[in-house]
């Protein structure tokens, strides 16, 4: 049975256990009830068939007794399948404000305006002092780094898939916070918020994660929200001291050895970059004469007397040790023992250091951030977000930092609902606002000089790289992603030694033309069997390989179209997810099903997409669209497999997409497979 502890969900809830129906019926409603409210909070949740929700929730409503207020339960019918935050008239309440507040904002102009961003001049960034906390930054993001902090007012960092925008963002947190600034992180989606702040692990650095009451976050314990801040900071006292007293050890036992019998081991290395003692690049240290060398640059007089030095230190540390260790045996054993006032010491103590918030768009509208103020808002995946999302955290905000990326997929609302009749139902004007062009977007090309693409992706092997730079490449088809993957061929690895895979990381599985049309629901879903039945048998060879290898991988079907993900999700049991494994259809895969728009933001080892669409006018639908595409096919780490009829892709009328299907067929042609399903 379905169990939430949200106020609006327990009203519905008791609203149906009223009803005059059978027990059976009762549960059966509260459990569809609890998967659509799932669906809305929870972006991994599982899909239901939208006829079959709009049935069940006309039914509730028809049933509820007339004492019951039905003005409560009366959600216009397009609006609750979607998911977003525009779930209740506070909401729309809220955005309504921020739309009215953001005309006296200073940043309006460059935001919604033709206000041109001052441009960074050269001598700016050369006089920056600054000392990364990463230490596997690359250049291109060193330098979205840099000029986001000498930036004024607004910057923009455009981030393609795998090329480490979660890394640049905490960073960036890093440097404004160790600068005495305030800083706020804001996404659309929880999961992004999350991954960032998980990421701030440093003494100097206190962020806490607004939440709303009823998120449960994947890894609870690793996020400092309110509820937990006491336990948070134990872990993390616990944690870096323990580091700490063991890099004194290590360091100690090294310096001691060598200093002694001129032996050493491979962290010898990074002890004498922390003393100041440079090795000489020309030394092979596998080579016997360079290490002869290295021992004897190491013995003269004043690289002797500094690591002398520092051993004496250490040695006087070793006193203070015992203190410490006692104190991380009471720190250990906190959860033991009954200690309310220590509780409250380590959370009061906390709270008045912190200097990273992270929260939804949203929610930095509520009252929870009222009377907050930040000197910077870094916006993760702007382009996802509506303006009226947008504003309200930059409402928060002096300067802003938005970073994601335009060339993957624009505000989405739903596919059932467009952006008139968001304006019809909520009573906004949105004349004012162009949807078409992200404000992202408009800013970079209003603003050339301020923003940086980062350029060099890590997620995806090579082949599937040379997929999506044509979505990145310039108008001469130059610039585009590098590899940052040092040996791809076996970071990805997908260990499948079959004749078609072996080697392989693009793989197109062909449809026919005669027998494998697309089929239509109402007006505007497709699914195709035949892919279907291709996709299953897929799913079974790649369950059966990695049976016999260790590896378990995560596995993402994609599609364009929800009724083709029903019929994809048929594929395995219902609530999988929550079974364990040898109860599941596919026990030795990760499996995951969703539409595209679900999947943007995550990434698997292996990707298997379903084109669908297949007809002899050669119409592509929604895969014509470069951004759709880009994020199906992005998501990929090792293997993607594209599953649909290459001939309804590349020999269709729309010019653009018809290109853009040619060049993704000829790579498999090269450098992958293609064959018959």
């Amino acid at each position: 049975m379905y169990k939430d502890t949200s106020k609006n969900k327990i009203n519905v809830v008791n609203s149906i256990k009223n009803l005059d129906i059978s027990s059976e019926e009762k549960n059966k409603l509260i459990d569809i009830w609890g998967v659509l409210s799932d669906k809305n909070h929870n972006e991994n949740a599982q899909d239901i068939d939208r006829q079959e929700t709009n049935n069940i929730l006309n039914i509730i409503k028809a049933l509820l007794p007339k004492s019951e207020n039905k003005s409560s339960f009366n959600p216009p019918k397009k609006l609750i399948l979607r998911v977003s935050y525009f779930r209740d008239q506070f909401q729309l309440r809220t955005l309504k404000r921020g739309l009215k507040d953001i005309q006296r904002h200073p940043l309006k102009d460059y935001l919604f305006g033709n206000k041109k961003i001052r441009k960074i001049e050269d001598d700016e960034i050369d006089n920056l002092e600054i000392k990364f906390l990463s230490k596997v930054l690359n250049d291109k993001q060193k330098e979205a780094i840099k000029k986001s902090l000498v930036s004024e007012n607004i910057f923009m960092i455009q981030g393609p898939p795998g090329t480490g925008k979660t890394e640049v963002i905490s960073e960036l947190a890093y440097q404004e916070a160790i600068r005495g600034k305030k800083v706020l992180i804001v996404s659309q989606a929880n999961m992004a918020v999350d991954n960032a702040i998980q990421r701030l692990n440093h003494p100097s650095l206190y962020p806490v994660r607004i939440t709303r009451k009823d998120y449960e976050p994947e890894d609870g314990d690793s996020l400092p929200v309110e509820a937990n801040i006491d336990k948070f900071y134990q872990d993390r006292i616990v944690r870096t001291l323990s580091s700490e007293l063991q890099e004194q050890y290590d360091e100690r036992e090294a310096l001691d050895k060598f200093l002694l019998n001129d032996k050493y081991e491979d962290n010898f290395i990074n002890i004498l970059g922390k003393l100041d003692i440079e090795i000489p690049n020309s030394l092979d240290l596998l080579n016997t004469d360079d290490r002869e060398d290295f021992v004897r640059i190491l013995k003269n007089s004043k690289n002797k007397v500094l690591m002398e030095n520092r051993l004496e230190i250490l040695k006087e540390l070793e006193y203070f040790s015992h203190i410490q260790n006692d104190f991380l045996d009471d720190m250990n054993n906190y959860e033991k023992q009954d200690i309310e006032e220590e509780k409250q010491y380590l959370t009061s103590s906390y709270m008045k250091s912190i200097n990273i918030w992270g929260s939804t768009l949203f929610e930095t509208g509520k009252s929870s951030f009222n009377g907050l103020s930040f000197d910077v808002v870094i916006v993760d995946e702007v382009s996802k977000a509506m303006p009226p999302e947008l504003i309200l955290p930059i409402l928060k905000g002096g300067k802003v930092i938005l970073v994601g990326d335009h060339k993957q997929l624009p505000p989405i609302i739903s596919n059932e609902l467009s952006l008139e009749d968001l304006a019809k139902e909520t009573g906004i004007s949105l004349d004012s606002l162009d949807f078409e062009t992200t404000v992202f977007e408009k800013l970079i090309e209003n603003n050339p000089d301020s923003y940086v693409m980062l350029n060099k992706q890590y997620r995806m092997h090579p082949h599937i790289q040379m997929v999506i730079n044509q979505f990145y490449k310039d108008e001469k088809g130059k610039g585009g992603l590098e590899c940052g993957l040092k040996n791809p061929d076996f970071e990805k690895a997908h260990h499948l030694e079959d004749e078609t895979f072996k080697d392989k990381h693009l793989v197109w599985l062909k449809t026919k033309d005669s027998d494998t049309e697309e089929q239509i629901q109402g007006t505007t879903s497709f699914f195709n069997s035949a892919e279907v039945k291709g996709i299953a048998k897929t799913l079974k060879f790649l369950d059966e390989r990695y049976a016999k290898l260790e590896n378990r991988p995560t596995v993402g079907v994609i599609t364009f179209y929800g009724k083709q993900l029903g019929e994809l999700s048929k594929l395995e049991k219902r609530a999988y997810w929550k079974l364990q494994e040898t109860e599941r259809n596919y026990k030795n895969i990760d499996l995951r099903f969703g539409t595209v728009d679900r999947f943007q933001g995550q990434e698997k080892d292996i990707v298997v997409v379903s084109l669908v669409r297949n007809n002899k006018q050669h119409n592509v639908g929604f895969a014509k669209k470069p951004n759709r595409v880009n994020v199906a096919f992005s998501r990929a780490k090792s293997l993607l497999i594209i599953v649909g009829n290459p001939n309804n892709f590349t020999f269709g009328k729309d010019e653009k997409s018809t290109k853009m299907y040619r060049q993704v067929f000829n790579i498999a042609k090269k450098l992958g497979t293609v064959q018959g399903i």
